[in-house]
C-alpha cells in the first residue's frame, strides 16, 4: 500500500524525527532517491515551525492536517496538504506523513481570487459611472443653455465651451469605465493605475 498510493508518504520516527521509509511518489516530489531520503530529519524536506522537528510531535491529536511546504531537490518549495497520523510500528512510535502537491489548487484559488477582485472592480466602476452620469448631464445641459445666452464674441463664451467639452470628455471616460473587461495597468508617479484605454475590449 505504501509504495502504490499516488501521493507522498514518509514513515518518521516520532522520537527522533528521522525518516525511516518513503514511497516512490515522495522521491518524485523531492527529486531524491530513497537512500538520500531515509535517515534524514523530516524537516529537511517538510517545512515546520521549528528547525528540529516535524511540528507534529508537539501536538496531542492522533491525526493532524495542515498546509505546509515541501523542499525539492532544486531548492524550490511546493505547497502541500499534509496529513500526519500517529501510530506504532514494531513497538516504535511513528508518524505516517502523507502529502499531496496542491500547486495547481493554489493557482486555481489565486485565479478565483483575482476574478472576484476584478468583478468587484467592475461593479465599483459601474456604480461610480452611474452616480456621475446624472450630475454630468445637468452640468452639460446648463452649459448648453449658457452658450445660447452668450454671443460667440463674449469672453465667457469660450469658458462655457471649455466646460462643455470637459463634461463631454468626462462622459467618454465613464463610458469606457463601463466597458472595462480586463485588468491592464500603466506607470503613474511612483505606482501604477489602471490603463482605461487598454482595459476596454
Amino acid at each position: 500500500i505504501l509504495y502504490s498510493l499516488p501521493y507522498g508518504i514518509m514513515i518518521v520516527d516520532a522520537e527522533t524525527n528521522i525518516i525511516l521509509d518513503a514511497n516512490p511518489q515522495t522521491m518524485v516530489l523531492v527529486g531524491k532517491s530513497l537512500d538520500q531520503i531515509v535517515g534524514q530529519p523530516c524537516h529537511t524536506f517538510i517545512a515546520s515551525e521549528t528547525t528540529d522537528t516535524c511540528a507534529a510531535p508537539n501536538h496531542q491529536e492522533p491525526l493532524i492536517c495542515d498546509e505546509t511546504s515541501l523542499f525539492t531537490n532544486e531548492n524550490h518549495q511546493i505547497p502541500i496538504l499534509r496529513t500526519v497520523l500517529k501510530t506504532t510500528i514494531a513497538d516504535r512510535n511513528c508518524l505516517v506523513e502523507s502529502f499531496i502537491d496542491i500547486t495547481e489548487t493554489k493557482k486555481a484559488e489565486a485565479m478565483r481570487t483575482e476574478q472576484e477582485r476584478m468583478q468587484s472592480m467592475f461593479e465599483l466602476a459601474g456604480a461610480v459611472c452611474h452616480e456621475l452620469n446624472q450630475p454630468l448631464m445637468i452640468i452639460s445641459g446648463f452649459a448648453e443653455l449658457l452658450e445660447e445666452e452668450f454671443d460667440t464674441k463674449n469672453p465667457q463664451f469660450a469658458n462655457i465651451t471649455r466646460i462643455k467639452n470637459q463634461v463631454e470628455r468626462m462622459g467618454g471616460i465613464t463610458k469606457k469605465l463601463m466597458s472595462i473587461t480586463k485588468y491592464e495597468t500603466k506607470d503613474y508617479l511612483d505606482g501604477k493605475i489602471i490603463d482605461i484605454n487598454c482595459a476596454v475590449a
